[in-house]
């Protein structure tokens, strides 16, 4: 079994989930599946649902989600805030621009 197949299993019958928990049900490492699930959130399949020091949870995204590209979990306000016009204008004239 695979990583990607392993956690798709683990979310038919769980709403969320660990890589620990679905690297115990399933028998691979828990590296295995993290490094999946890093991937599998990129894409925008799995959202970052928590993250407390190195304990992750993900969940699978809804349409609505994988549709607006998902969110990864990042707080994407100041990124949306420096992309706007005024923002641009106020770093050029502070020389970040």
């Amino acid at each position: 079994m695979r990583g990607k197949q392993a956690i798709l299993r683990y979310l038919t019958t769980h709403h969320t989930f660990s890589p620990a928990q679905v690297a115990r049900e399933s028998g691979l490492t828990v590296n295995c599946i993290a490094t999946v699930a890093r991937g599998l959130a990129q894409e925008g399949v799995l959202i970052l649902e928590s993250k407390v020091w190195r304990s992750v949870t993900y969940r699978l995204a809804t349409d609505a989600e994988r549709r607006n590209g998902g969110c990864d979990g990042i707080n994407t306000i100041f990124a949306d805030c420096r992309k706007s016009d005024a923002m641009k204008r106020v770093l050029s004239v502070y020389g970040r621009l």
